[in-house]
């Protein structure tokens, strides 16, 4: 088993840097200048993301090798946690039958199932949601203790703070009887926001402010974040009321019209029953809260789907009651038969995955082969030796698997004049070429033609050292890859 995600990979190497007694840090960079310029042989980059998930994956790797399998067994060990969340909310709000429906509908979700072989974010994100959920349905004392998955959302994920919006606004819409206090909270609500709004104007983008999913606002529409990534120089676009809200009801919009996105339509459509048929309204309308709020921070950011998915637990464990009452109401006899028959037809996707789907795989892919990063990584390996600064289009896979030292490639090999002193070796391939990310733009020729490179400073400044080919049945996406290693003359 290997990951997927290369943030999972950042995480596992921080974690790895800590134990050695490095702090967080990790060999990767993305493209930077200043980091180019003030880099020392050898050194390594802080890690510019929150410290819970690296922190515990330490303590796994304390215990167990460091390697992608221990990776997703702290992965799967909290979606069971997860598991067993959904199915205890739903038990006290509803009744065991209910717990069984939601438990069974959200560890059938394939998203979920992603996140734990990854370890990523969006798994610890989901436990701390559940787990702040069921302690605060408690009653007396046990319910303070949920500040203290509260508190660690804010060291997890920087969707925390729409979390935290989330309690007052359910509070103050839901909780007030009296329409004077209502309208008086709206009032502070909007004038809120409209401060939130003012301050997204300034510098947010530091890892620790709590407005920095308010950060991507700034960003011109239609711009991929990964070119920012890539040297694109960043300039906060003024923001008007006009395209700010825009940019939200088209995202929206797109949510709307791809609502597999984020979960199965029908889960959506028994949960807008259940404001009608459940008798734990308010559980309903904390999960409307919830959703709304990070589906607006979502579309007035990053239109990620990812952002939304944890607390997508919240609408199946509202939805699956309503489920199980209008079978009761209207359809009574043979209750658990067409119970089954729903809950096959609504987990036939994640069936299909795991069946047919896996049959089809197993034809058109090497299972048995690891995925062409990791063997890009190894041929890297083979030829440069650790502590050598390189440029390379592979994302931050050779830090992880080899130890080798990597900074993502710039949009041209031009911006890397004055630099070339610190920059021993440039690793191109064509891996994800036709991501938008990834798009090889001036570095074509380096892949295509490494024997007449045309690009002046390459030419000045580097010697092609060798090129490999990655035959189709060396690698689990069986295709060919080509790739072509520069050294500084």
């Amino acid at each position: 088993m290997f990951l997927t995600f290369s943030d999972s990979a950042k995480f596992a190497e921080a974690a790895t840097s800590f134990l050695s007694g490095q702090g967080l840090t990790i060999h990767h960079s993305f493209f930077s200048p200043s980091a180019l310029a003030s880099y020392q042989p050898g050194q390594s980059w802080p890690t510019g993301f929150l410290p819970l998930t690296p922190f515990i994956l330490s303590i796994a790797f304390k215990l167990l090798p460091a390697n992608d399998l221990t990776i997703a067994a702290v992965g799967f060990l909290l979606f069971a946690f997860c598991i067993g969340l959904v199915f205890l909310i739903a038990k006290k709000l509803h009744s065991a039958r209910a717990g069984i429906v939601s438990a069974l509908l959200f560890s059938s979700s394939l998203f979920f199932f992603e996140y734990a072989q990854n370890a990523s974010t969006e798994i610890f994100f989901t436990t701390e949601i559940l787990l702040f959920t069921y302690l605060a349905l408690q009653k007396n004392k046990p319910r303070w203790l949920a500040i203290i998955p509260l508190l660690l959302m804010f060291i997890t994920r920087q969707q925390a703070i729409l979390f935290l919006l989330a309690l007052p606004t359910y509070f103050i819409c839901f909780g007030l009887k009296n329409w004077r206090h209502r309208l008086l909270s709206v009032i502070v609500i909007v004038l809120f926001f409209f401060g939130l709004y003012s301050l997204a104007k300034k510098d947010v983008s530091s890892i620790y402010s709590p407005l920095k999913p308010f950060y991507a606002v700034q960003m011109a529409a239609g711009v991929s974040q990964g070119l920012y990534l890539r040297g694109q120089t960043y300039s906060a676009t003024p923001i008007t009321l006009k395209d700010f809200a825009i940019k939200v009801v088209y995202n929206l919009y797109n949510f709307a019209k791809s609502p597999d996105r984020l979960a199965p339509t029908a889960i959506f459509l028994l949960y807008l029953f259940s404001f009608f048929t459940s008798k734990h309204r308010q559980f309903t309308f904390y999960t409307a809260s919830v959703f709304l709020l990070f589906l607006l921070g979502a579309s007035a950011s990053l239109p990620n789907a990812r952002y939304v998915h944890p607390v997508i637990p919240l609408v199946v464990i509202s939805a699956s009651p309503t489920l199980i009452q209008l079978l009761e109401k209207f359809s009574p006899r043979r209750f658990y038969l067409k119970l089954t028959a729903v809950l096959v037809f609504l987990t036939l996707p994640t069936i299909g995955f795991f069946t047919l789907d896996a049959r089809f795989r197993r034809q058109q892919y090497n299972i048995d082969k690891p995925p062409v990063y990791r063997q890009i990584s190894s041929l890297m390996a083979e030829t440069i030796p650790k502590g050598k600064l390189i440029i390379t289009n592979l994302d931050a896979w050779a830090a992880w698997y080899e130890g080798l030292t990597t900074m993502w490639f710039p949009l041209s090999p031009d911006l890397l004049s004055g630099h070339q002193d610190k920059v021993s070796y440039i690793v191109i391939t064509n891996y994800k070429e036709h991501d938008g990310d990834f798009a090889l733009g001036d570095w074509r020729e380096v892949v295509y033609s490494p024997e007449k490179i045309g690009n002046q400073f390459l030419k000045t400044n580097y010697r092609l050292l060798t090129t490999f080919e990655i035959k189709p049945e060396q690698v689990y996406e069986n295709q060919s890859y080509l790739g072509t290693i520069l050294v500084r003359r």
